[in-house]
């Protein structure tokens, strides 16, 4: 699985977002929720754009598994390969208004999280997980993979003529990496993504 430093993730949302400096925002006043309208915050330099973020949301998520039951009285090996549980998007959703790609948004929730992230599109559904297991006479072993799900709320703003304009807002949702492993259904663990592959195969 590819992973990339934060740095390099800086560098793509710059190339995204043409991001030229942080904004000066000064007398913030209230505004609706719902408008994607001019704010009454003054903001510098022209032009610049800018998102801000919240509501950080992550979760544990059992992305593929399979069992292998073995009802004989010999001990059992081979490769196991797992099935989608279920499946996680890089995307963004319940968005409002235009000014930032897909792309930009996960862009900017990898860097303001500090986190690696999966561009914008990536599914785990394209992930291949197989583990070599060993099954003990009757006995039954699962082969899982998971991964880490993020969701944040975002608005982007830009600055046309020194008042802020919040052009988008929504939710970003991503995911890290796949983690892969087995576990024998007899053998108590404090592995979270096992355990999730024992509550749905054993």
């Amino acid at each position: 699985m590819r992973t990339r430093a934060i740095v390099h993730a800086a560098a793509k949302l710059s190339a995204v977002l043409a991001v030229s400096a942080v904004p000066v925002l000064v007398a913030p006043a209230a505004a609706s929720a719902q408008d994607v309208a001019p704010m009454a915050i003054t903001c510098d330099p022209i032009g610049v754009t800018w998102f801000s973020w919240k509501n950080k949301v992550s979760s544990t998520v059992l992305t593929h598994s399979s069992a292998w039951d073995n009802i004989t009285n010999i001990t059992q090996s081979g490769a196991l390969q797992t099935q989608t549980a279920t499946a996680v998007t890089s995307t963004i959703t319940n968005t409002v208004g235009t000014g930032v790609s897909a792309k930009g948004v996960i862009a900017s929730m990898e860097i303001n999280y500090s986190l690696q992230l999966q561009d914008a599109g990536t599914s785990t559904t394209t992930e291949t997980v197989t583990a070599n297991v060993s099954v003990p006479p009757h006995s039954t072993v699962v082969a899982y993979g998971g991964t880490i799900r993020y969701t944040a709320d975002y608005e982007h703003f830009k600055c046309p003529s020194g008042v802020a304009v919040r052009d988008q807002y929504g939710k970003g949702i991503s995911w890290d990496t796949i983690r892969r492993g087995w576990v024998d259904c007899s053998i108590s663990t404090s592995n979270t993504l096992a355990n999730l592959a024992k509550a749905k195969e054993c």
